[in-house]
């Protein structure tokens, strides 16, 4: 098992990415741990086979969050404890407050936008819908009128067709 230092850049902080790291880690069976640099970028120990160490790390581009990683760092690093999970590193008590509390306002604000964007779509469906209806009812009445003046008309030919023929019988059998 390959232990690595890993730095990630971009918008890592604030923004819940640590957990989702985690998650992602406990995924792919690596142990380590995870935890915020003061400069802004977030510090990543990792140990784990090969296969799942490389695809862990080409992961972590694609977290879907308001994050935005821009550079991943991979070097070598010491061999770690015997650890037994993947584990986040948190910092003060208040400042973690205030990363997790500004990382769920984040996805309120993009589930808000989602949602915005959900009704306006929604609405525009059944707008269509509705427009749609009122043609299609317009044309089944057009329909049903015709239909009704069909049956009308085919009526009277019947019953011209039933007289002529019974008159035409009338004489048949008088002759």
């Amino acid at each position: 098992m390959k232990p690595y230092l890993i730095t990630l850049t971009g918008k890592v902080q604030g923004v819940g990415f640590r957990r989702s790291v985690q998650q992602r880690a406990w995924e792919f069976g690596i142990k380590g741990q995870i935890e915020n640099r003061d400069d802004g970028s977030v510090k990543i120990v990792a140990q784990g086979e090969d296969e799942q160490l490389g695809e862990f790390i080409g992961s972590l581009k694609s977290i879907e969050l308001p994050a935005e990683v821009k550079n991943v760092e991979k070097t070598s690093a010491k061999v770690l404890k015997t650890r037994r999970a993947f584990k986040i590193k948190h910092g003060e008590t208040a400042e973690d407050l205030d990363e997790g509390l500004g990382g769920g306002q984040e996805q309120l604000a993009l589930l808000r936008k989602d949602l915005a964007k959900f009704s306006e779509s929604t609405s525009s469906n059944f707008t269509t819908l509705a427009n749609r209806y009122a043609k299609i009812s317009d044309a089944l009445e057009v329909l049903t009128s015709q239909t009704k003046q069909f049956t009308e008309a085919l009526t009277t030919l019947t019953n011209l067709a039933k007289d002529y023929f019974d008159e035409r019988r009338s004489r048949d059998s008088a002759k």
